[in-house]
């Protein structure tokens, strides 16, 4: 399944290198490359994309995905290249790595913001805002998020799970079940265990 996607990028090399290049086939590559783990040059075609088409809806949905992907790639090489020694500085390295992780998400939720001024009523653009809110521990943005989802696709059960988790967050007690028991009913089985374990 992976050598095809490397096949899929040979494609689109050489059709880029000997025909006139379209938006849509920058976004095919950039795909593959998000399948092979490669975010930073599917940022880099999803850029060429975005430059030909302005109101390429797809491309900046495509594009924040990958950036989402890059900081979390590079949050998992962090952490795998931290050493004893440095333990001393992990008070003031992380509110470096905190600053740096709510600047690279501003752009990811700018796309998404740019999705729904092209696509207002796009649950799953609304969905994905939400989650990158948890991230940053804007949990009354997240949970606007999620409720505009909610409103666009009322069986999004995902949407029910992470606003329920978001109001427990939030010390909500009543509204967090409220949401962790529809969001069961509508198949999030996860909802379940964080239910057992509250009682």
């Amino acid at each position: 399944q992976i050598q095809r996607h490397f096949n899929s990028v040979d494609y689109y090399n050489g059709m880029l290198a000997t025909s006139r290049p379209r938006a849509i086939d920058y976004l095919g590559r950039a795909m593959d490359y998000l399948m092979i783990k490669n975010p930073q040059a599917a940022i880099a075609d999803l850029d060429r994309a975005i430059a030909m088409s302005e109101t390429f809806t797809l491309a900046y949905f495509v594009r924040a995905t990958a950036r989402c992907m890059l900081i979390e790639m590079r949050e998992a090489m962090a952490d795998d290249g931290n050493r004893v020694e440095d333990k001393l500085n992990v008070g003031h390295e992380a509110m470096l790595k905190h600053r740096q992780e709510i600047g690279e998400y501003t752009e990811v939720l700018a796309d998404y913001d740019k999705v729904l001024e092209y696509s207002p009523k796009n649950e799953y653009a609304l969905y994905n805002k939400g989650c990158v809110y948890v991230k940053n521990n804007n949990l009354t943005s997240a949970i606007s998020c999620f409720t505009s989802a909610i409103n666009e696709k009322p069986d999004f059960g995902e949407a029910y799970y992470n606003r329920g988790l978001a109001y427990l967050q939030l010390g909500n007690k009543e509204k967090g079940i409220s949401d962790l028991s529809k969001a069961g009913e509508l198949g999030i089985l996860p909802s379940y265990s964080v239910l057992k374990r509250m009682n």
